[in-house]
């Protein structure tokens, strides 16, 4: 029944109120799953989004190079997103351009035509995402590439590889873009939402190697060039210098050194005080450049402040003699002219010596030093001259020739006045000792100690290295079957060799020296200095090889001392990176210093490189290398050179002191300090 006054719906109405009932209950169940599906999928992409920084976050602290972290996080942001090409390029502000740096695509063939030419080309400054990027210091986007200001040959590519939007990611440095980011995408439109906050947070991790890097390079360069002219300083040019004499004794790859000293500077500074004496360096520092410029010689030339009022210049050139003898008139010719510095008119002149290479030089200091000894020649002559050094001293020529003489006459007494001492190779991590290096010494017939500097040199030059250095090798390995037979633990030993030892004979003579003797190929280590190491010719490097198959060690030493790029050490297959000892000692006291061996210790361990530091002379020292993560280490601190007897004693086990006698266990001696 109804009420009084109800009205009754015809069941027709009441159906169709059914059914509405139903639909706004369908729809309002339809969008709250949306809702959720929604809020679900926004929770999951934060999710990965997360993840995405995060593992980029952690290459990041790993990794040392700008380029190692946009090669991951390209491939990452591609992999998370599905989008066909990620590119990075660093910003050249001077040509207003950008330099494609690393660039990654998905595996269609379709897409390589763009991968190449984005790889290959610099893209200028336009009106398009990348400048826009660029110059506003946001996120540009491309929403449409078929209509997107855009330069016609990357626009053509895309669209032809099926690519139809595109953003930019600008990495900042401070209030500067020193980089950016690319990616393209198969479809029109913008980003899902979030995305670009994403990608801003990855430039962020991008900008920050960069600038550990920009950093890391930084001081390297302050390291090597004087402050005041940023000319390559005394320790750049010493490298340079051995590096040449090292090439001409191998090639006779001509070269010349002038040194050149300002005559009447010493008045200037005193009397017109030191910000004038400054200025007027810098101002010789333009003359030199300009000089080498006009000689056509920049390339073939370094130009090098050493210090106070001193300057050398390195010719490398098949006519260098001729070529720094005319350059040092145009020297002396400009530097006497008056110039005016800071108001004050200053006249001042220069004197210049000359010393060209020659077969005699065992390494840049002699040659150096005949060029100072010349430029003095020049000074007591009246200043204002140029003096060549072309001849020896007799007497230091005589002693050269007695040396050799006795060199030769020792090699046919199987070496009669050599003899090895073994310096400990020490754990950084425990103490103990891992191993030796054998270390050669020469005393003649008259009794002279000659350095190993000077006749490892002469028996270069006169054809006894490869005799000298089969003995040394052969001793030491037979000190080695001594020594292992007294040590509780593996022992190795380190052994020098020279470039001139890699002949095809000296695999089968090391080999038969392992086997004479009962040592495993392990037991060796080879120790080739880093300026040899990265500059190997194709047979030495073929031998090396070789050698390594042998399962013999491979020590890359003092490294540091040549300033290879670490890529170029990374080519030769070295077990060991054994640290300059002058490195060993700025690491101890320059903050920048220490990172930049803690920048080497990681890359070398990255590459599974063990690292080990000689020269180590204080507590000081060793701490910090043992806070960068250095290995091994060997030096003074721990115990000079010895004879093998003295080697053994600090290997016999001694008792250790425990809280219970039946604990007692062995261990090596401590080493004397």
């Amino acid at each position: 029944m109804t009420g009084e006054g109800s009205t009754a719906l015809a069941p027709e109405d009441q159906i169709r109120r059914l059914e509405r009932r139903l639909e706004r209950e369908r729809t309002a169940r339809q969008e709250a799953e949306r809702t959720a599906e929604y809020g679900l999928r926004m929770l999951y992409d934060k999710q990965r989004d997360a993840e995405l920084l995060g593992k980029i976050a952690s290459r990041a602290n790993d990794t040392r190079t700008t380029a190692e972290v946009f090669d991951f996080a390209l491939t990452a942001v591609l992999d998370r997103t599905g989008w066909a090409l990620g590119a990075a390029y660093m910003v050249e502000a001077e040509s207003e351009s950008l330099q494609p740096l690393c660039v990654k695509g998905a595996k269609d063939p379709a897409i390589l035509p763009l991968l190449e030419h984005v790889r290959d080309n610099p893209v200028p400054a336009a009106d398009d995402h990348l400048t826009h990027a660029w110059w506003s210091h946001e996120p540009a986007l491309a929403e449409s590439l078929a209509t997107a200001p855009m330069i016609e040959a990357r626009r053509t590519r895309a669209l032809a590889a099926g690519l139809r939007s595109a953003v930019a990611i600008p990495v900042l440095s401070g209030e500067r873009v020193v980089a950016l980011m690319e990616f393209m995408a198969p479809i029109e439109g913008r980003p899902r939402e979030g995305l670009i906050d994403v990608l801003v947070q990855v430039a962020a991790q991008a900008a920050r190697v960069h600038e550990r890097e920009e950093m890391a390079r930084r001081l390297l360069h302050d390291a090597l060039h004087d402050t005041l002219t940023g000319l390559p300083n005394r320790k750049l040019f010493a490298e340079r210098l051995d590096r040449a004499v090292a090439t001409y004794n191998r090639h006779r790859s001509s070269f010349s050194v002038l040194f050149i000293d300002l005559d009447r500077f010493k008045a200037v500074n005193d009397t017109l005080g030191h910000a004038v004496g400054d200025t007027l360096l810098k101002e010789v520092a333009t003359i030199l450049k300009a000089a080498a410029a006009a000689r056509r010689a920049t390339a073939k030339a370094t130009i090098a402040r050493m210090g106070g009022d001193e300057f050398c210049i390195l010719i490398e050139d098949e006519h260098s003699l001729g070529m720094a003898e005319g350059l040092a008139n145009d020297i002396i010719r400009e530097v006497r002219r008056t110039m005016t510095i800071q108001g004050h008119p200053v006249r001042i002149g220069a004197s210049v010596g000359i010393a060209a290479a020659h077969r005699s030089y065992a390494n840049g200091s002699e040659l150096l030093r005949d060029a100072d000894t010349a430029m003095y020649e020049a000074k007591a002559s009246g200043r204002g001259q140029v003096k060549i050094f072309s001849t020896l001293p007799k007497d230091r020529n005589f002693r050269r020739e007695k040396l050799i003489q006795d060199l030769v006459e020792a090699a046919a007494g199987d070496f009669a006045g050599f003899s090895l001492v073994f310096q400990p190779v020490v754990s950084l991590k425990d103490g103990g000792i891992r191993g030796f290096e054998a270390l050669a010494r020469w005393q003649t017939p008259d009794g002279e100690d000659v350095p190993p500097t000077e006749f490892v040199g002469i028996a270069e030059n006169c054809g006894q290295i490869a005799a000298l250095g089969n003995w040394i090798l052969d001793r030491a390995l037979a000190a080695l079957a001594e020594l292992q037979a007294a040590s509780p633990s593996p022992l190795s030993m380190s052994v020098n060799i020279s470039q001139k030892q890699l002949t095809p004979e000296f695999v089968g003579t090391i080999a038969a020296s392992l086997a004479r003797h009962g040592l495993n190929a392990r037991d060796l280590c080879l120790e080739l200095k880093e300026g040899v190491a990265v500059g190997l010719e194709p047979q030495a490097a073929r031998l090396i090889a070789s050698i390594k198959q042998m399962g013999v060690s491979l020590v890359v030493d003092d490294f540091g001392s040549a300033y290879s790029a670490f890529a170029n050490v990374r080519r030769f297959p070295a077990e060991t990176l054994k640290i300059d000892s002058a490195f060993v000692r700025a690491i101890a006291e320059d903050p920048g210093g220490i990172e930049i061996a803690r920048a080497l210790v990681a890359m070398a361990h990255d590459l599974g490189i063990t690292v080990s530091a000689g020269g180590t002379e204080t507590a000081r020292q060793v701490e910090t290398l043992g806070e960068i993560g250095c290995d091994e280490a060997q030096g003074n601190f721990f115990s000079r050179p010895m004879d093998m007897e003295t080697a053994r004693t600090i290997l016999a086990p001694v008792p250790v002191a425990t809280e219970s006698a039946d604990r007692a266990r062995p261990a090596s001696r401590p080493l004397a300090g």
